[in-house]
């Protein structure tokens, strides 16, 4: 065998793994292609009734922290009203708040 055959003989060597190679990365791509349209599938059949149990969820819990908040809101609006009516009825007690 010459030299130009053993060459021949190398590339053909070399190109095949170098086909499988692609062929494997070609099945990859089409198969993450098929579960990504599956996923979307899969989301669109669940997705709403996913989104209505979370909004009822977000709507109970901004239920509950509006009762807890809401003594302290009117308790802090109520010493608000206090402190207002105290400085317009004694005007000489608007330096002493600061301290």
């Amino acid at each position: 065998m010459t030299l130009a055959d053993w060459r021949n003989v190398s590339i053909v060597l070399l190109a095949l793994p170098a086909s499988v190679f692609g062929l494997v990365l070609v099945l990859l791509v089409y198969q993450s292609i098929r579960g990504t349209n599956w996923l979307i599938r899969r989301v669109k059949l669940y997705g709403p009734e996913v989104q209505s149990r979370f909004r009822a969820v977000a709507n109970s819990s901004e239920k509950a922290s509006q009762q807890i908040a809401s003594p302290f809101i009117a308790a802090g609006a109520a010493a608000a009203k206090a402190r207002r009516l105290l400085s317009f009825l004694c005007p000489s007690a608007r330096g002493r708040e600061k301290t």
